[in-house]
């Protein structure tokens, strides 16, 4: 793995963690455990574009993985807050949309980020380290 790489992957989770304590404090938070689909495809987009642009670099396996691994602990988490009620694929469901929706905003966050970033440095950007 490359640097540019961990510099992306550090910038998106930091986007990532911002963007969610934005949400968290201008909306209430929803009991249910679902996540606001809103929110999934604000930070999705905003953060895989961020972290794309500053990798400087293809960052699309780098994204859905880690955009994978937030679901994953996301749903995990909320199964085990609810306290054996409900299993995996039941939090899983409840999520399901967020969790698409959030995924094809990786994708074009992702695509975005690579086109700003060949739109700033031009031909260079076309070069991979």
């Amino acid at each position: 793995m490359s640097l540019r790489t961990v510099i992306g992957l550090a910038v998106s989770v930091s986007l990532q963690m911002l963007l969610g304590l934005l949400a968290a404090s201008l909306f209430p938070p929803v009991p249910s455990g679902v996540a606001p689909v809103s929110t999934a495809v604000q930070a999705g987009v905003l953060s895989s574009t961020g972290s794309a642009f500053a990798a400087r670099q293809p960052f699309m396996r780098a994204a859905l993985v880690l955009w994978a691994v937030g679901w994953l602990s996301s749903v995990l988490v909320v199964q085990r807050l609810g306290g054996g009620q409900f299993t995996f694929a039941d939090a899983a469901s409840a999520n399901a949309m967020a969790i698409v929706v959030s995924g094809i905003a990786t994708v074009l966050g992702v695509r975005a980020g690579r086109r700003l970033d060949r739109h700033v440095r031009g031909p260079a950007a076309n070069a991979t380290p």
